[in-house]
This record gives C-alpha cells, structure tokens and sequence, in this order.
C-alpha cells in the first residue's frame, strides 16, 4: 500500500512539473518560439553573461540555466537505472506493455480508416507488411518503398 502512495504522489508530482509537449518537436527553433519563456530565460542568461563576462560569462550562463534540468535527467536516470529491476516497477511496465499496444492499434485505426480509400493502399499495406513479416529488410526502405509506389502508381 505504501509504494502505491508513493507511486501516485510521484506521478503527481512531476506530471504538475511538465508543461504540454510543443506542437512541432522536430525544429528547435521552433520550440523555443512557441515557449517564449523558455527562449526568454536562455536569451536572458546568454546576454546578461555575455555583457558581464563576454563569451565566457554568456557560455557559463547559458549552462547555468540548462544544468538544473540536466541534473534533474541525470538523477531520474540513475533512479531508474536502480529501481528498475524491483517488484513494483516491473508490475507498472507490465500493466503499461498492454496500454502502449492499444494505442497503437487505435493509431493504425485512425489513420487506416482516411488511408484506405481504394485498394491499392490496402494491397500496398499488405505487401508491405509480408516484407516486414518474412525478410530481414530494415523498416526505413519499406516507407522510402511505399512512398516512392504511392507516387508512382497510386
């Protein structure tokens, strides 16, 4: 009952340190444009330690404002380095493994039912599929396949 407890303190915990996940991961840039305070707080430091200390102070200042939460990573890893073997862990994976396999499905789903208009996509996905299955082909020619059959005959 205890780890229970403080299971979902930590849950709840951290979940109210996270903000919601920026709507373009792929740019950096982009990122910090839409999170202004966070383009505002490494900005900020950059400058400020660049007028103290010139290149120097802004380089020492900048990684003054990205080592707490480098730190924080690195102590959540070595904890989860040490715990992961324990009881409890392994019963939050196994009842997770089952959560991760509906969401995927419900993915496939979604995009399945928009994708499969006509049966070329279908006969595409199945082809597709059979390569996977039953050859050793890394998954990354399979898309770059597909998409170069999708332009050329679909």
């Amino acid at each position: 009952m205890k780890k229970s407890v403080f299971v979902f303190l930590m849950v709840i915990f951290l979940g109210g340190c996270t903000t919601p996940q920026p709507k373009n991961i792929s740019n950096v840039c982009e990122i910090f444009k839409e999170r202004e305070d966070w383009w505002d707080a490494i900005n900020s430091a950059t400058f400020i330690g660049y007028r103290v200390a010139g290149i120097p102070g802004s380089v020492l200042a900048t990684l003054g404002v990205l080592l707490i939460p480098i730190l924080i990573v690195i102590l959540l890893w070595i904890v989860a380095d040490r715990f992961y073997h324990s009881s409890w862990i392994q019963g939050a994976l196994l009842g997770l493994k089952p959560a991760l396999v509906a969401l995927i499905f419900y993915s496939a789903w979604s995009i399945g039912r928009v994708a499969f208009d006509s049966s070329g996509p279908i006969l595409l996905a199945l082809g597709a599929y059979a390569v996977l299955r039953f050859s050793r082909l890394h998954p990354a020619f399979i898309i770059a396949a597909s998409g170069l059959v999708g332009f050329l005959f679909l």
